[in-house]
């Protein structure tokens, strides 16, 4: 396609640009969704109402008031018909288009090479940002050398009435034939062009993959606008094109798991007064790779810590001074005494009794995805979900999804861990794939922090897990061939292992591992 559309700008004096979903694409799938996201996060349900209604009525006044034929107006125009408490939204909703507008890399290609050569560049675009602003937002992605903007909420004029276009051609005295006009809009930026004398190509924005999407998450999506028009949005300019399929199902689920669990660590901290966070291995081993960057101000101090239930086994019922265990987790160069225990799910809370028995002195509270509920432990969950009757996907699909690429831990010896020397093939596969899954899920985790760090939406374990057990619900073809190729480790033995896409294929086996562990696990109760 860009080698199309150069052919036709080597034929024009002037190029003309539209900018939104053309020289720049938004994460928000509709520009409307950023109503949405400013109603969750300033807690105002019905603002993207009172926003539209406001624009609307911004403009039917203004063409009522005025005795010329007004077609559009400016952003302070429209927020002057919202209530004065919304007044400092207006900044709000600038610094979004800030953050989620990048510049498209294919018609940034296509911009550098009218400019080489020796093309005028003017930008129209309909929109109710005044030209200075429009001019701030290109520069700040790399759009310079254009000699002039026109803006819908400047000239009163606008392209979807073929009556901008007039404006421009007029103002530039130039016959129109010799402007060719690129933007997205079939109607605004091909068709009214062309029945203003200018030439125009019709350009196929990202928005367009939606038609390619899964019909299930655009309908999740549909029902979630506020929290998932950024995130999926944000899959359509970047992870579409990551070739790889398991840093892809990084990128577009694990990456989104790994995100917001980890904003749901932070609420903690920052609620709780933690000093130290261990992530318990290897379930958390992303965060502890991550954690600083993500944290600001105040950041406690993060532990990356071998727990598992092979090192409870061993130490649980030892002597407490002088064993490997109690040397390493005393090693530990601690902030303060209050300690948040972070892991995916407990069923037995193997890491944070034993870690409890050997800090004594310390506060310990844990933070987990879904548990089997306990009483007695002092702990939180992130989601509506209990461990005994969890159905909504196969949990070992969160443990691959959050693993790490070490071997299982077998043990403690001079403060470092004691990985398994032999490990099954099913393993050594998973380990092989967790290498582009890991690459993946970091991608969009820094990502989406880069662009939405400084107004971030926290969302909802139980949405985030409604959003994965959508995807699974309708993988696809490609899905179900990959993910048939994954079988995972489900006893503490480290030698059972069970189909992640049909683990009732393997229910026999199973069941012997669960009885293995329990017996383990009795044994260690009498001794």
């Amino acid at each position: 396609m860009n080698d199309e559309i150069k052919k036709i700008i080597n034929n024009f004096n002037v190029v003309s640009f539209d900018i939104f979903d053309t020289l720049l694409v938004s994460s928000f799938i509709d520009n409307n969704d950023k109503f949405d996201y400013i109603a969750v996060l300033k807690n105002i349900p019905d603002f993207k109402n009172l926003r539209i209604k406001a624009e609307n009525k911004a403009r039917c006044l203004k063409q009522i008031k005025s005795d010329k034929v007004i077609e559009d107006v400016a952003l302070t125009e429209i927020y002057n018909y919202l209530s004065e408490e919304y007044l400092d939204l207006i900044d709000l909703e600038k610094q979004l288009d800030l953050m989620s507008l990048r510049k498209n890399k294919e018609l940034y290609e296509i911009y550098n090479y009218a400019l080489s050569q020796n093309k005028k560049i003017i930008i129209v675009s309909d929109s109710y940002y005044d030209s200075k602003f429009l001019k701030y937002l290109l520069n700040k992605n790399g759009y310079n050398g254009f000699e002039r903007i026109f803006s819908s909420s400047d000239i009163g004029k606008m392209k979807s009435t073929g009556n901008l276009f007039k404006y421009v051609v007029s103002s530039l005295s130039i016959e129109p034939g010799k402007i060719v006009h690129i933007g997205d809009n079939k109607k605004a930026d091909f068709e009214k062009a062309l029945e203003n004398g200018l030439r125009a190509f019709h350009y196929s924005s990202a928005k367009d993959k939606l038609k390619k999407f899964n019909p299930a998450i655009l309908n999740f999506y549909n029902k979630y606008r506020a929290y998932f028009s950024p995130i999926i949005g944000l899959q359509l300019l970047k992870g579409e094109n990551i070739t790889n399929y398991w840093e892809r199902l990084g990128y577009n689920i694990g990456g989104v798991l790994c995100y917001f669990f980890l904003q749901s660590v932070i609420q903690t901290v920052k609620k709780n007064k933690i000093s130290d966070v261990f992530f318990i291995a290897r379930d958390c081993y992303i965060f502890s790779k991550i954690s600083e960057n993500f944290f600001g101000e105040n950041c406690p101090r993060f532990h990356y810590i071998y727990v598992n239930r092979n090192i409870n086994k061993l130490y649980n019922n030892t002597v407490l001074e002088s064993n490997e265990f109690s040397r390493y987790i005393k090693s530990i160069n601690l902030k303060g005494e209050r300690i948040l225990v972070v892991d995916t799910c407990a069923k037995t809370f193997s890491a944070q009794t034993l870690i409890e028995k050997y800090l004594k002195d310390m506060h310990i509270e844990g933070l987990y995805l879904s548990v089997k509920h306990n009483n007695s432990i002092n702990y939180s969950t992130l989601t509506s979900y209990n461990w005994e009757n969890f159905n909504l996907f196969n949990w070992n699909f969160i443990e691959f999804l959050l693993s790490s690429c070490e071997r299982p831990i077998v043990d403690i010896k001079d403060l470092k861990p004691v990985y398994q020397s032999d490990i099954d093939k099913n393993e050594e596969f998973r380990l092989k794939l967790y290498k582009h899954l890991y690459v993946g899920n970091m991608k969009f985790m820094t990502d989406f922090h880069e662009m939405f760090s400084e107004a971030s939406l926290f969302v909802p374990m139980d949405i985030i897990f409604e959003f994965i057990g959508v995807f699974w619900d309708n993988l696809t073809e490609t899905d179900k061939v990959n993910l048939s190729k994954i079988r995972h480790q489900v006893d503490s033995h480290q030698n059972t292992y069970v189909s992640i896409l049909n683990p009732k294929k393997d229910f026999a086996k199973l069941l012997r591992a669960r009885i293995k562990d329990n017996r383990s696990l009795l044994c260690n109760i009498k001794h």
